[in-house]
């Protein structure tokens, strides 16, 4: 598996919030609101390698709660399928 990850996403704070979705706590220059974490997750690549990658909410989604047991809102989606909702630090698959 090729990890995209970076230094700063390996040094975050972890939370595995199930179904393969961990949450990173990452330093607030990182993200686009207060408390935002990024979404840590396996995906592929254009060309079908496994790849290791997290999607940065976008400023529209609404974030609420405390680390780990974060909220956010609209459903989180990433273009290699994986698609949900975090409620409460709890990824729920849509």
């Amino acid at each position: 598996m090729t990890d995209l990850r970076t230094e700063a996403m390996l040094m975050a704070e972890r939370h595995d919030a199930g179904h393969g979705v961990v949450l990173l706590k990452m330093h607030p220059e990182m993200v686009v609101k207060p408390n935002a974490p990024w979404i840590e997750h396996a995906c592929r690549a254009g060309d079908g390698r496994p790849i290791l990658n997290a999607v940065a909410l976008h400023p529209d989604h609404k974030v609420s709660g405390g680390w780990p047991e974060i909220t956010v809102s609209p459903s989180i989606a990433c273009p290699c399928g994986l698609h949900g909702f975090l409620r409460e630090g709890v990824w729920v698959p849509v």
